[in-house]
């Protein structure tokens, strides 16, 4: 849906962007054309139209920028809709729910039946998919931001623009964003954990994922010299033991925003 809402907007420069945009249509019309199949829809032009308008209007925004702005704007925009219909919103969490239920009733027939299941794993899926109904706005939100990034360096390849995504290692954004954390933090500490609030969750998982993918661009940019190797043993770690990876992503790219490791570095000679 991105790529097609940039190739409205932007136009299509050559032929075979007017082809990709031609077969994106085509892919959008399948699927069971449930309550989830037309907000996924929804979402996903709205937040395009936000992106594109952002990158009309402020040009000299970053990639991450305009992504993260037209997540938050279409949220915004979904959020007055709530206020103004609550219901539409309890009926669509309903859906997630029953399809979240449908996945882990089907995993856990598969695992009963290959004799792979145990109540200790029982219980961790279980956990696992409630956790993903409470968060799944910020997941949809990360999700929405990393398509935008991949829909506009698509678009840029095939029109010719030149819309290059750049290394891992220079992935950046602006220190104030760490409020967006802090306020989380707040929320949950003022609101308590038993039950936690779900605002509070959402700002946290929306926030801690681009802070996770900074501390991961540190450890890049520091490892530079022997990238490979870097990647290779991040690769492996984090198949092991992928949420202390993450949580030490997380509190890396945290602690850039005031230990800026990237700037105190000694330039490579050219």
């Amino acid at each position: 849906m991105a790529f097609l809402v940039m190739t409205v907007a932007f136009g299509a420069k050559r032929p075979r962007t007017a082809l990709a945009a031609a077969a994106v249509s085509f892919l959008l019309l399948l699927g069971e054309r449930d309550a989830v199949w037309f907000v996924d829809r929804a979402w996903a032009m709205m937040a395009a139209g936000w992106f594109a308008f952002l990158s009309l209007r402020f040009p000299g925004w970053t990639l991450t920028a305009r992504a993260a702005a037209a997540v938050v704007a279409a949220a915004t925009t979904v959020a007055a809709a709530v206020l103004a219909s609550p219901a539409s919103w309890t009926a669509f969490e309903g859906v997630v729910a029953d399809r979240a239920a449908a996945t882990l009733e089907a995993i856990t027939f598969e695992l009963r039946r290959s004799g792979g299941m145990d109540p200790t794993l029982a219980a961790r899926l279980d956990m696992v998919f409630q956790a993903q109904v409470l968060v799944f706005p910020a997941l949809a939100g990360l999700a929405t931001s990393a398509a935008l990034a991949a829909a506009w360096w698509g678009y840029g390849k095939l029109s010719g623009g030149g819309a290059e995504l750049q290394p891992l290692a220079t992935f950046n954004f602006n220190d104030h964003w760490v409020w967006i954390f802090v306020v989380g933090l707040g929320l949950l500490v003022v609101g308590g954990i038993n039950p936690p609030s779900r605002l509070a969750l959402n700002l946290l998982v929306f926030a801690g994922g681009f802070f996770a993918l900074r501390g991961l661009a540190v450890v890049s940019y520091l490892g530079r010299r022997r990238r490979r190797i870097v990647y290779g043993v991040l690769a492996v770690l984090g198949a092991l033991a992928w949420p202390g990876i993450l949580s030490a992503a997380l509190i890396l790219g945290i602690a850039d925003v005031w230990l800026d490791a990237r700037s105190h570095q000694p330039e490579e000679a050219t």
